[in-house]
């Protein structure tokens, strides 16, 4: 008897903390969001720049952009591998992630080869070693994009 109301004590334990823990997660991935929408904003700095920049400029504006614009992704992705947690959208992370690397800052072709062979074995990891159907969480995200 007390050992059973032991085992349902330590059960509602685990429940209260496992519910605690997702909470939080949320919180964090609107944190995210928030971040964001408001770094959105530089978009029209960048914009700006990009349209009349001085001609020895114009490679570093551009590749800027760039770099923001996939931190921005990189900080979606985050938010919907916070509320998701699948191996898909944990997959997309790196592979944004190793995308902004290799776009932004890779300076030497030991970095650019690394980048690749990392953005390789992801989509290796992706396409063999998933035991649930990857293709299913895509159709899905299109047909909710759809709705």
């Amino acid at each position: 008897m007390l050992n059973e109301k032991m085992r349902m004590f330590v059960y509602r334990v685990r429940l209260s903390i496992q519910a605690g823990i997702h909470v939080w997660e949320t919180l964090l991935a609107v944190f995210v969001l928030a971040s964001v929408i408001i770094g959105s904003f530089n978009l029209v700095f960048y914009l700006r720049m990009v349209h009349t920049p001085p001609p020895d400029a114009a490679y570093g504006t551009f590749q800027a952009l760039i770099g923001h614009v996939l931190l921005l992704v990189v900080g979606l992705e985050l938010a919907i591998m916070l509320i998701r947690h699948t191996l898909n959208s944990i997959i997309e992370v790196l592979l944004y992630v190793v995308a902004r690397k290799l776009l932004v800052s890779a300076t030497s072709g030991q970095d650019f080869i690394l980048g690749v062979a990392a953005i390789a074995g992801l989509f290796a990891i992706r396409k063999f070693l998933f035991v649930g159907d990857a293709s299913n969480d895509v159709k899905d995200n299109e047909m909710k994009a759809l709705d």
